[in-house]
């Protein structure tokens, strides 16, 4: 068994470290924003049906983003601080297209 990515330290905090995999692309993209200054993972909800097409859901929060990332994997919260949420809602909103994952907002 090859187990799930981790992630943890650098920008990287709260109790969760483990990430499914389109979750962990997702979150690989956004901590490379100069402008993020912490990334909170929450814990994966196992999903029992569904498509296996990833997509993540972008809303907004106080102080930053709450990215949904629903794969095959499970569903995963990722929950992005930032000095400036519009820009990196932007951001990660064309760099998540480019990886052909589809968007929502919410």
């Amino acid at each position: 068994m090859g187990g799930q990515p981790h992630r943890k330290g650098g920008k990287f905090g709260g109790r969760h470290s483990t990430l499914t995999d389109a979750a962990a692309k997702v979150a690989d993209l956004v901590v490379t924003r100069p402008e993020v200054t912490n990334v909170t993972i929450g814990g994966i909800n196992a999903r029992v049906s569904g498509s296996s097409q990833p997509r993540v859901k972008i809303s907004d929060m106080s102080g930053g983003i709450r990215l949904a990332v629903i794969g095959n994997g499970g569903a995963q919260e990722i929950r992005v601080f930032s000095g400036d949420v519009q820009r990196t809602k932007l951001a990660v909103a064309r760099a998540v297209r480019n990886l052909s994952i589809k968007i929502c907002f919410g």
